[in-house]
């Protein structure tokens, strides 16, 4: 199924799932010079898994008036990855991938500089556009995939 993913082809000469280009469009959201903060490609590479972000939210999210998504992607290594324990307080309640969701999502309105339009599955692409190795994509197709329910906030095998 993966190698069908990435490598299918459709007739015009391009690859058949757009999803495929979300973690490499534009040389990828973790590249150099490009990871600490969001740009264009990134609001692009989002609509690749079906997803967008108001309009007034992309404007917040490429201007970060207020410098806090390049504080905390900057806080979280490039080279992170899910698998490494010390990757664990990335992702820990007060840690920087933690705060980055929080902000995004602020389902509590906490922060009053959310960009505007962004919810649970849009931050979660965002963020995994950012940090590939380190925040999965994880929404309801993956969900269906490892039959969990469409409510599951729970990681994959847990529990």
């Amino acid at each position: 199924m993966l190698r069908t993913y990435f490598t299918g082809w459709r007739s015009k000469g391009d690859l058949y799932y757009s999803g495929a280009h979300f973690e490499r469009l534009a040389g990828g959201g973790d590249r150099e010079g490009a990871a600490d903060g969001f740009e264009a490609a990134d609001l692009v590479a989002v609509t690749m898994l079906k997803v967008s972000v108001a309009p007034h939210g992309a404007v917040n999210l490429l201007t970060d008036p207020e410098g806090h998504w390049h504080r905390l992607l900057s806080a979280i290594p490039r080279d992170a990855r899910l698998e490494e324990p010390a990757s664990d307080p990335l992702v820990a309640e007060g840690g920087p991938a933690w705060e980055l969701w929080e902000r995004l999502v602020n389902r509590d309105r906490t922060y009053p500089s959310s960009p505007d339009g962004v919810r649970s599955v849009v931050a979660g692409k965002l963020m995994a556009r950012k940090r590939p190795h380190l925040i999965p994509v994880y929404d309801t197709r993956v969900k269906t995939l490892f039959r969990r329910p469409k409510t599951d906030h729970r990681r994959v095998g847990a529990g």
